[in-house]
């Protein structure tokens, strides 16, 4: 690739307190359009009447049906706004509300260094299991 272009892969998923779930690898940037898609195609299958579901204000999260989607579920929908030093909002990994869920993700991504979506995807979901063991034992620990 030209110097300077590189390409953009997007993983979400969900932090519960029994560890990661719900996750998703996209081959390309975040979008409303990509991500009404996730809500309506992975998150809203696992949520259960009466969860809480929290996200930051990017953009991509306030699409047209995103809200309306997670609440025909039975769930809550809040928004949190996660702010740098300076106050101000910031949508980035790094002011991820927790990075210790970040950690098996990251960790098994780097292990197998993937070169397509699919061993991405492969990674993605070994971790989120990886994270529900980390979160489970970090509960009893607690």
């Amino acid at each position: 690739m030209p110097h300077g272009h590189w390409k953009t892969t997007t993983f979400t998923g969900v932090l519960r307190l029994t560890g990661m779930t719900a996750p998703f690898v996209y081959d390309g940037a975040m979008n409303g359009n990509v991500f009404l898609a996730y809500v309506e195609q992975v998150l809203v299958p696992s949520l259960s009447e009466g969860d809480i579901v929290v996200m930051d204000n990017l953009p991509a999260h306030k699409a047209a049906g995103v809200r309306e989607a997670i609440e025909a579920a039975g769930a809550n929908l809040l928004y949190a706004m996660i702010t740098d030093a300076t106050n101000q909002p910031v949508f980035t990994a790094d002011a991820s509300p927790s990075p210790v869920s970040n950690i098996p993700i990251t960790s098994s991504v780097r292990r197998t260094s993937p070169k397509a979506v699919a061993t991405l995807t492969s990674a993605a979901t070994c971790s989120a299991s990886l994270s529900a063991a980390l979160a489970s034992s970090t509960r009893r620990t607690l």
